[in-house]
């Protein structure tokens, strides 16, 4: 189990950084065409280089990136691996996220962050490493994904799972659930959404505006 333990974030950091790579990749015309069979080929190559080419010292560029980003969540590994196989397909909506979950998403770990700081008299974080109080807290938030995105539910329970077989070095079961990199996306997500919504209200209020439609 302290193997997987040691490369499980290391798997997970990976298939972040092959997301990223890759989708800038296949947003190029010359990949957009590309069969899902050889998108496959090409993430699997991206993220074995990631995970194991050495670029400094005998590290790879996962080692580095665990140095910075420390260990990420199973919901977040399970949701880039999710984002991944998207690409694969070439679907930008086999998988999409609406923003009340992020806005939930978001709530939980700026509330996270506040107790770690001390800036709310109770300390949530230190709840995860006794997890029996943290269950009525965790049946109330599947229930609420339920209602938003049933997948994440799924997401929830395996990171559930992961934390009763011990398959992080944590002992904390917030670090299954949540971290700081899914949190930042969440908020990225919200900001982007708040920006496009203020964008198409602009144009709607601009006398020159019209919707277009099949008919214009």
């Amino acid at each position: 189990m302290s193997t997987m333990a040691n490369n499980l974030p290391l798997i997970s950091v990976s298939l972040l950084c092959a997301w990223l790579v890759t989708g800038i990749i296949f947003h190029f015309s010359k990949f957009k065409t590309m069969r899902p069979g050889n998108r496959f080929i090409f993430v699997l190559l991206v993220f074995a280089l990631i995970r194991f080419a050495p670029v400094y010292d005998g590290m790879s560029v996962a080692h580095i990136l665990r140095g910075i980003l420390g260990d990420l969540s199973i919901t977040t590994m399970l949701l880039f691996l999710t984002f991944l196989y998207s690409e694969i397909r070439g679907c930008n909506s086999c998988y999409k996220i609406n923003n009340a979950l992020w806005l939930l998403i978001f709530i939980i770990g700026l509330t996270l962050c506040l107790s770690v700081f001390g800036c709310i008299p109770f300390d949530i974080y230190a709840s995860g490493y006794f997890p029996k109080g943290l269950l009525i807290f965790y049946l109330i938030t599947q229930a609420l994904f339920r209602q938003l995105n049933k997948k994440f539910t799924i997401f929830w329970l395996l990171a559930l799972v992961g934390y009763i077989f011990k398959v992080l070095p944590s002992p904390n079961l917030w670090d299954y659930l949540i971290d700081p990199v899914l949190w930042l996306v969440s908020l990225v997500c919200l900001i982007v959404f708040g920006f496009l919504k203020i964008k198409n209200r602009t144009k709607f209020l601009n006398p020159n505006f019209r919707f277009k439609t099949h008919y214009n």
